[in-house]
């Protein structure tokens, strides 16, 4: 509340007129904002945002000239160390001298002999340049920049200034001058072969040149000397680039390249200065069980033979975890897309050119270090102008850090360091700490760190569009080698339990061959939408003895060295760290693992689910396929009981109606179901519109471990957009999906009650549940058959009819006589592969009719039928039909039927024998 001001920082400027009052009055209109604390609905489509600066044009040819210090003088006796007018304020410049940022020399005799440098062409030549501080005719102390513009292209080049000694004329250069000349310039542009001095300038053609629109190149961040002016970027717009030489010694003559992104991609769009990448990262002590969740006693000894053993419930491990400030109070939480990193820390990205800052606080109880691998900097990450402003001092990477404490790291990322021509955009990497390697390694300290080319991290979650990431680690944990074995076996082996260390159990035990610290199929998140392009980053820290050959079994992948290879088997060797692309051709539940023997079979493999995208289609709730006893709700209001939650639910009661914020609705989906999104609907009572407005979703395989939807959220739980009134269906997809048996929806804001009304959409895990195409008439008409059909003179119920919703006075197919004998026959057109059938009654008039029971035999030509027979028993299978005429009964067949004819049996059925129904399944391998 009150009269406040923004203004300039430098006191001239404010008093020519650069500021601006506004005043903070009290609404009378109620909160304008939303304080709910929920992100605004942008944030999910900020990345297809192309953020360019303004004015940003193809023809547009500018240079960022960056005025550090202009000194000024004259014959008057003024104070050479003023700083002129529009320049940077007094006290500023004297922190940056006791700081080392600014060298300013007391004695400016010497300006005028300074600036004399020589270029040296793409070709080799050395070429005069002149940029030079000499007197203007005025007295006051110029800037002169001498260089032409032969070919506006991007340049990526390091600029070194150097104090030189010499006459102001270049033509008196000798050849010794050219070879001590250890810099390399680019031509600039000609419209600036003029001398400019500073008492010329205007205040507005001062700022104009601050504020030029910036086409950005990328280069390191050099301090020049004394009052030269600051050109480490030199901006053009076109999109060519010569990568100059950046060593005295280096000669190599490289073509123009073309840049695939915009320039402004590596630096800041305010500042000019290349992108900086933070990250938080802490060490923190949890507890590990690698994936075995049972007790050891329900362990059964086939499984102990493929991997699943351990000595201890549970072990205490120290993993790096990623949180959102350097207050180290909020952790960042892992979505769907990172869930599969399982023991190893969160993503580090970057660019080549970047600089990259991890803050890196210890909070375990004993001290650990941060290494990046084959990043080298010759700063050490310490004390580098670009840190943000933070309390954790500078550190080296690799020493000590004592628990509680934190250290700031910075890397310059070079291009030797990131990934070449040949290769993918991306490069694998990996940091871990180093106090004592092998004991760290073991007790969890590792992440991946990824490196990429420039331009390619796009996204608000810095990965690439369209490119699916995934980091495993191949890596046998022993822990007898853990720092924290003796405080697990204390917390989990207490008397009367012992452990004999000479005991070969013992040692067997507490090994574990796994990926991301997951034994046995065991590691979550591996999901996969077919013909994605996915990157893998393949690690090995292992000891010099730890070989493994991955194998994505039935998914061939790409090597990018100068050719593209398809390959089956990586091999990985200590030390090493692959990255490996594919497009995964075939759906279904896939293995990879590693192929050695003992590392295959002590469990070092994990269960890849490959998804078709296409496979979305309503789970039953508004058919009535999902039964009412398998929606449960913590409460409810009345007769709005959680059962009638079903979507376009039509009555004076239909809906479940919660209590409060609290309250929350439960769908069992009976088995594991791939979730790719949901449909939700209020309700009106008593002339008023209950809905859920804002709601989050959580799931779960056993009811035990919940999550909580989280999407691509990097700080908070996913919030899905619900309803705004009582009637109309709002559709929210899950991207990416999910796998779960039991869904939960639970209120975050409503309309008076929490209403709702829900359709679940998805499909089973191998994507083969998809209609094959009776209901929607893609099965002709002459593909059906029956034992007979019933006719009257008004309608005839013809095979045809058999048709899931099918509408009419004669909408099914009836028999002739109701008996066990008659069957339907549906020709798929070929070879498929079979999941479940859908089946549905009909009525003629006032009578209801359905069947109840019915078996199902199989046929490839149909001649010879296999019935489908009880697992147990071997006798015919008896599925369950309709209990109401107008609600879908879905079967499901598990394992799947293989063939072109099915046949339904009626066994069983109310009033008359009436059958509508809709196959579901997908090609065979060989029909793809």
């Amino acid at each position: 509340m009150g009269e406040w001001e923004i203004s300039a920082y430098d006191g001239r400027l404010k008093n020519r007129g650069m500021s601006i009052s506004y005043s903070v009055r009290h609404s009378e209109d109620g909160h304008l904002v939303d304080r709910d604390g929920i992100e605004d609905d942008i944030s999910d489509y900020i990345d297809e945002i192309d953020q360019q600066p303004r004015g940003r044009r193809p023809e547009n040819r500018t240079m960022l000239v960056r005025l550090k210090k202009v000194i000024v003088s004259s014959a008057e006796g003024q104070n050479p160390d003023m700083v002129s007018e529009g320049g940077i304020p007094q006290d500023v410049l004297e922190e940056l001298e006791r700081d080392g940022d600014w060298t300013v020399s007391q004695n400016e005799t010497e300006a005028e002999g300074r600036g004399s440098r020589f270029k040296r062409n793409a070709e080799g030549n050395w070429t005069d340049v002149d940029i030079s501080s000499g007197s203007s005719e005025d007295g006051a102390t110029g800037i002169e920049i001498g260089e032409e513009v032969q070919n506006t292209t991007d340049a990526l080049v390091k600029v070194k200034a150097e104090e030189k000694s010499g006459t102001p004329s270049m033509s008196n250069g000798t050849k010794e001058d050219l070879e001590e000349s250890n810099d390399i310039f680019l031509k600039s542009n000609p419209q600036l072969n003029k001398k400019i001095s500073p008492l010329e300038l205007s205040l507005s053609e001062e700022m104009h040149q601050n504020l030029i629109p910036q086409n950005h190149v990328k280069a390191e961040r050099e301090r020049l000397t004394t009052d030269l002016m600051d050109l480490d970027y030199n901006y053009t717009a076109d999109q060519n680039m010569i990568n100059l030489s950046l060593e005295y010694d280096d000669y190599s003559q490289e073509v123009n390249g073309t840049l695939d992104s915009s320039a402004t991609d590596d630096m800041d769009l305010r500042s000019g200065q290349p992108k900086l990448r933070h990250y938080y990262i802490a060490a923190e002590e949890i507890s590990w069980d690698y994936g075995i969740r049972k007790p050891h006693q329900l362990i059964k000894p086939t499984e102990m033979r493929r991997g699943m053993r351990k000595f201890l419930p549970e072990y205490k491990k120290v993993v790096f975890r990623a949180y959102s400030d350097i207050d180290f109070l909020q952790p960042v939480g892992r979505g769907e897309a990172n869930e599969h990193l399982g023991i190893m820390g969160p993503f580090i990205r970057a660019e080549i050119n970047e600089l990259l800052t991890v803050i890196f606080k210890n909070k375990a109880s004993r001290p650990y270090s941060f290494h990046l691998q084959g990043v080298y900097d010759r700063s050490q990450g310490a004390g580098m102008g670009h840190s943000p402003a933070s309390s954790a001092p500078p550190g080296v990477p690799g020493e000590p850090v004592a628990p509680g404490e934190a250290r700031t790291y910075n890397w310059k990322i070079t291009r030797k360091q990131g990934p070449t021509n040949d290769e993918f955009d991306c490069k694998t990497g990996a940091y871990y700490s180093t106090v004592d390697k092998e004991r760290d390694l073991h007790s969890g300290l590792i992440g991946p760190l990824v490196i990429c080319k420039s331009g390619i991290l796009r996204t608000r979650q810095n990965t690439q569009r369209d490119v699916q990431e995934f980091a495993l680690l191949f890596h046998t944990f022993d822990e007898t080698k853990s720092w924290y074995l003796e405080e697990s076996l204390w917390q989990h082996c207490a008397p009367p339990c012992q452990a004999n260390t000479e005991d070969p159990w013992y040692h067997i035990s507490n090994k574990f061959a796994a990926i991301n610290g997951y034994v046995a199929e065991t590691l979550p998140g591996l999901l996969i939408a077919q013909h994605q392009r996915v990157r893998w980053h393949l690690l090995n820290v292992g000891s010099d003895g730890e070989f493994h050959a991955v194998q994505f079994h039935g998914l061939p992948f790409t090597v990018h060295t100068k050719e593209e290879h398809r390959m089956g088997v990586y091999n990985l060797f200590p030390g090493v760290f692959g990255t490996v692309e594919m497009r995964p051709p075939t759906v279904g539940t896939w293995l990879v693992e590693c192929t050695i023997g003992d590392h295959q079979l002590a469990g070092m493999r994990a269960q890849l689910l490959v998804y078709d995208p296409r496979c979305v289609f309503p789970l039953g709730m508004k058919s009535g396929r999902i039964e009412d006893s398998q929606i449960t709700a913590s409460d409810h209001i009345g007769d709005w009981e959680p059962r009638l939650a079903r979507l376009e639910q039509s009555g004076y009661i239909n809906a479940w109606i919660g209590r409060n914020r609290m309250s929350w609705i439960q769908v069992d989906l009976q088995r594991p179901t791939l979730l790719h999104g949901v449909q939700t609907q209020g309700v009106s009572s008593k002339l008023r519109d209950k809905y859920i407005a804002l709601f989050n979703v959580s799931y779960s395989l056993d009811q035990e471990t919940w999550t909580t939807y989280r999407g691509n959220r990097i700080k908070q739980n996913k919030v899905f957009f619900g309803n705004m009134d009582s009637s109309t269906v709002k559709n929210n997809p899950f991207i990416p999906p999910f796998v779960a048996r039991y869904v939960r929806i639970q209120p975050v804001n409503y309309e008076q009650k929490p209403a709702l009304r829900l359709e679940l959409l998805g499909c089973d895990l191998n994507s083969c549940s998809l209609p094959l195409g009776l209901q929607k008439g893609l099965i002709p008409d002459s593909n059906f058959r029956a034992s007979s059909f019933y006719s009257s003179l008004l309608r005839s119920w013809r095979p045809s009819l058999a048709r899931l919703h099918q509408e009419g006075s004669a909408n099914a197919w009836r028999p002739k006589n109701n008996n066990p004998h008659e069957w339907l026959q549906v020709d798929l057109g070929r070879v498929k592969r079979i999941t479940g059938v859908i089946t549905q009654g009909a009525r003629s008039i006032i009578t209801k009719m359905m069947v109840t029971e019915f078996s199902v035999t199989i046929s490839h030509d149909e001649r010879s039928w296999s019935s489908v027979l009880e697992e147990s028993s071997q006798r015919e299978k008896i599925f369950p039909g309709n209990s109401d005429f107008e609600d879908e009964a879905l079967n499901v067949f598990d394992p799947p039927l293989f063939g072109r004819y099915l046949r339904l049996h009626p066994r069983g059925w109310i009033n008359d024998i009436a059958l509508r129904l809709e196959v579901l399944g997908c090609d065979t391998q060989q029909g793809r």
